[in-house]
C-alpha cells in the first residue's frame, strides 16, 4: 500500500477478496486523515447552520433587541434601576446568542472562500482542511451549547412546575 498525502493505492492479488476486481487491478482508498473537503461537506455544514437558525430564533432575537433597546433610549430608562439592569441583561444575553450564531456564520463563508481559492489553486488542501476544521468545531459547540440551553431550559421549566 504507498499514500500519496490523500489516498492508499493498494494493489489486488487476487479475485477472491475483491469479486469483480481482476488481480492487478489498483484501487484507491482514503487516507484516515484526510478529511476531502467537498462542496457536500460544505453544504451541510451551512444546513446545520440553517437549522439552527431556525432553532435558536435567530432573527427574533434580532427584532426582540432592537425592541429591548428602544426602552434604554427613554430619558426615564435609569430611573427604575431593577428594571433597567434586566433589560440591559436580556440584551446582553440576546446579543451573545447572535453573536454565537454570527461567528459561525463568518467561519462557513471563510470556508467557502477558501474552497474558491483552493479551486483555483490559490491555497493548499491543509489550509482548506484547517479552516473547514474551524468551521466544523464552531458549529459543532455551537450545537453542544444549544443542547445544555435546551436540557437546563427543560429543567428550570420542571422545577417551576414542582414548586407551584
Amino acid at each position: 500500500m504507498r499514500w500519496n498525502g490523500h489516498c492508499a493505492a493498494v494493489p489486488i492479488r487476487s479475485n477472491a477478496a475483491y469479486g469483480p476486481f481482476a488481480a492487478g487491478t489498483v484501487l484507491l482508498r482514503p487516507h484516515p486523515h484526510a478529511l476531502m473537503v467537498t462542496i457536500d461537506k460544505i453544504d451541510e455544514l451551512k444546513e446545520r447552520l440553517e437549522a439552527l437558525k431556525g432553532y435558536l430564533a435567530i432573527e427574533d432575537k434580532r427584532g426582540r433587541i432592537l425592541e429591548e433597546e428602544k426602552y434604554t433610549l427613554d430619558p426615564d430608562f435609569w430611573n427604575d434601576q431593577k428594571k433597567a439592569q434586566q433589560v440591559m441583561h436580556r440584551i446582553r444575553e440576546l446579543k451573545r446568542w447572535v453573536g454565537l450564531y454570527e461567528n459561525v456564520k463568518r467561519e462557513i463563508d471563510d470556508l467557502e472562500v477558501t474552497f474558491e481559492f483552493f479551486k483555483a489553486k490559490e491555497v493548499s488542501e491543509e489550509e482548506l482542511d484547517a479552516q473547514f476544521k474551524k468551521a466544523n468545531d464552531a458549529l459543532e459547540e455551537l450545537e453542544d451549547v444549544r443542547g445544555v440551553t435546551a436540557n437546563l431550559d427543560a429543567e428550570e421549566s420542571w422545577m417551576e412546575a414542582v414548586m407551584a
